[in-house]
């Protein structure tokens, strides 16, 4: 509750009509509006029976206006935080509001001597404006300054008739309040931003607090050189007339101007400031000064980066996922089409000599299929719809048998170069993956030279992480890791470019001369084993990519080995494929190697010629997915009467062996993925078959 009976003592005094009390609070009202950007304040005695507006700082119909309908409030010690008058029941119709003059608003209660609430501080800005808690913080300071000053004055009162004179003139009153000089440091001391008055039109500093010394780096006023040299967030240099406070001394207003103290704003030690200045005006309307403040936003802007990169790592995730499942709709019709233009382009080239017209296109058929295949690898590796065959495999041994390759592919104005590990660096991966993140990031180093005479280096090692290691695109976790690095010492890449070299289908070389997909490939699949990638470049210096595998534990994979001749049988095989041109393919490929072939297009029509003749194949190979009855279904009815019948699935169907995606589990049998050359085909049935003993 209010103070009544103080104040009604103060009123029959006469003390509210003088102009000392008035003329003592406005200048810590008009330090209050600057500090947050305040367009006017004004204080008001919480008083039912005589309400009086003590100070403002503005015009003062908006605080006779806005001071009667906040009396309600203040008198239940209620703080008010306003930022879209228009809508508040409390102030909504002031027509100060409904005039648009005023749009938002924070008001909070002032106690006196005997702690009961006397008088409201309220500040006033013309837009709607969501107060931040610093600038609530910054008015809670100012309220215990007026506080501070209204019990002074009554406390002179006080003394006043205990001596039996008068009220105090307004000369004593100045006085008193001027003896108190401290009120300003220990003030704004205890505020965490910097504070900073300065003189007109000299901009000499005159006052500072204990956070603008720390963060201007000096040990003194006398020091102070507010407008050295800073950036501007666009990491232009800001010259001394554009400086936030010689605008302010000149009677601009500025709120929330950014500053940096590195011209490189992606510097790791640039500190971050958000600026406001505001002039200070005499009674007159003249600019007598301006007032300053810094907050030091580094921590914040570095946690909002972090957040930023959090939210961008996820949308890339989101968009290498939608890739992904758009990518596993349309592999299974692309997969069969891509096995009947290998398949075809195979048979032609059995029927021809290298000398022949046409060899050289029939070849390309081939080649171009075989292109396709590695490009729907690459688009299912951004998410767990592409089978694989994870193993225990060497680094250090995939690195030097990818070399040869490679060196192909470098052409000669590049040279490429290999390190290897003093140990061999076993990770968990499939093999295949592996050598695609070796050449993949090989390829992308050579594009990135410009000119003969550049240099290309791959290099393995262990490395052992005491802590966390902060990189991009995100940080490496502290443990023990398999190294994979690529470096160039070609042109390099700004902070945007790197931002967005992981995201399909993003490419900066020209049309037709690369999908996008070389690196977003390299980190799904190093995501997807657990691993890192971490990022290095500067424009004009090069890059390394720096591949973080998970170590592994057990003996190598032994790596299988051709055979010395193409695989041939005479067995006869159940051949079951829903797709007519691929099922006459097949036959014709395994007739040309020795085998009998009989045909169905379905599960139920190749149960009914097993049930006819359960002991007339000897091996039966079958797509999984397939109208009417699949192959898992009927290889399970045929092996409840045969279950030593061997089998092998082929399938374009990127989770045809994942049993999350299917409502039959897959038998125990080999899987094909399609497309596939002739002989993977006869190799995988001819290895089955021995297997088995057929």
């Amino acid at each position: 509750m209010f103070d009544a009976d103080r104040l009604r003592a103060v009123r029959e005094s006469g003390l509210l009509e003088s102009p000392n009390v008035g003329e003592g609070l406005a200048g810590a009202v008009r330090l209050a509006a600057a500090a947050l950007g305040a367009q006017g304040g004004f204080v008001v005695v919480v008083d039912p029976e005589t309400p009086r507006v003590l100070c403002a700082v503005g015009p003062d119909d908006v605080a006779s206006a806005l001071g009667s309908r906040l009396l309600e409030p203040l008198a239940r010690e209620q703080p008010l935080t306003v930022p879209l008058a228009a809508t508040h029941s409390q102030v909504r119709e002031a027509s100060p509001v409904r005039q648009g003059r005023v749009g938002s608003l924070v008001a909070t209660p002032v106690r006196g001597p005997l702690g009961h609430v006397i008088a409201g501080l309220c500040l006033w800005r013309a837009e709607p404006y969501p107060w931040s808690p610093v600038e609530l913080a910054l008015l809670d300071d100012a309220r215990a300054e007026v506080g501070e000053r209204l019990r002074g004055w009554m406390l002179v009162h006080d003394r006043a008739e205990q001596r039996g004179g008068d009220s105090p003139h307004r000369a004593d009153l100045v006085r008193e309040l001027e003896r108190r000089e401290d009120w300003f440091d220990v003030v704004l001391d205890s505020l965490p931003a910097g504070v900073l008055v300065a003189r007109a039109p000299s901009g000499e500093a005159v006052r500072a607090n204990r956070e603008m010394l720390r963060l201007l780096d000096v040990l003194d006023l006398a020091s102070v050189d507010v407008e050295r040299p800073a950036w501007s967030a666009s990491g232009a240099r800001i010259e001394p007339e554009r400086h936030p406070l010689s605008r302010a001394l000149a009677g601009e207003t500025v709120r929330g101007e950014l500053l940096c103290s590195k011209a490189d704003i992606e510097a790791e030690d640039g500190i971050w400031w958000r600026v406001n200045a505001a002039p200070l005006h005499t009674g007159s309307g003249e600019v007598a000064g301006a007032v300053l403040t810094i907050e030091d936003i580094t921590e914040t802007r570095g946690m909002q980066a972090a957040l930023y990169r959090s939210q961008e790592h996820l949308l890339h995730a989101q968009k290498m996922e939608a890739v992904g499942r758009l990518a596993g709709g349309m592999a299974h019709d692309f997969n069969n089409l891509l096995t009947a233009i290998m398949g075809f382009g195979e048979l032609l080239l059995e029927g021809m000599t290298p000398d022949d017209p046409a060899w050289g296109d029939a070849e390309e058929i081939v080649r171009s299929a075989a292109r396709g295949r590695d490009l729907t690898d690459q688009l299912l590796s951004f998410s767990r719809r592409r089978s694989t065959d994870p193993a225990v495999i060497d680094l250090n041994e995939v690195v030097a048998s990818s070399r040869r390759l490679v060196e192909r592919l470098m052409e000669e104005k590049v040279t490429f170069e290999t390190e290897l590990g003093p140990t061999e660096g076993r990770v968990r991966i499939d093999r295949t993956e592996l050598e695609q993140i070796v050449v993949n990031l090989a390829l992308n180093a050579r594009d990135a030279v410009p000119g003969p005479g550049g240099t290309v280096r791959v290099r393995t090692g262990p490395v052992n992480l005491a802590r966390t290691l902060d990189a991009e695109p995100e940080a490496i976790p502290p443990g023990r890791w398999e190294t994979l690095i690529v470096s160039d010492d070609g042109s390099g890449m700004d902070a945007a470019l790197r931002l967005r070299i992981f995201e399909p289908f993003f490419t900066t070389k020209p049309a037709g001369q690369g999908t996008g997909l070389g690196l977003s490939t390299v980190y799904g699949i190093v995501k997807r084993v657990g691993g890192f990638v971490r990022v290095d470049s500067k424009v004009g210096e090069g890059t390394t990519f720096t591949v973080y595998l998970p170590p592994a534990d057990g003996a190598v994979t032994a790596v299988e080995t051709e055979g010395e001749g193409p695989a041939r049988g005479s067995e006869r095989v159940l051949l079951v494929e829903d797709q007519d041109q691929i099922r006459s393919l097949l036959a014709r490929q395994l007739r040309r190697s020795g085998f009998e072939v009989i045909e169905a297009a379905n599960g139920y029509e190749a149960l009914n010629l097993w049930q006819s003749e359960p002991d007339a194949f000897d091996i039966v190979v079958s797509d999984v997915i397939m109208p009417v009855m699949d192959g898992p279904t009927m290889v399970s009815k045929a092996r409840a009467t045969r279950p030593d019948l061997p089998v092998v699935f082929i399938s374009g169907y990127p989770g045809a062996a994942d049993p999350a995606e299917r409502d039959t589990p897959l038998p125990d049998a080999p899987l094909l993925r399609k497309p596939f050359a002739a002989a993977e085909l006869v190799a995988t049935i001819r290895s089955t078959l021995d297997e088995s003993g057929g």
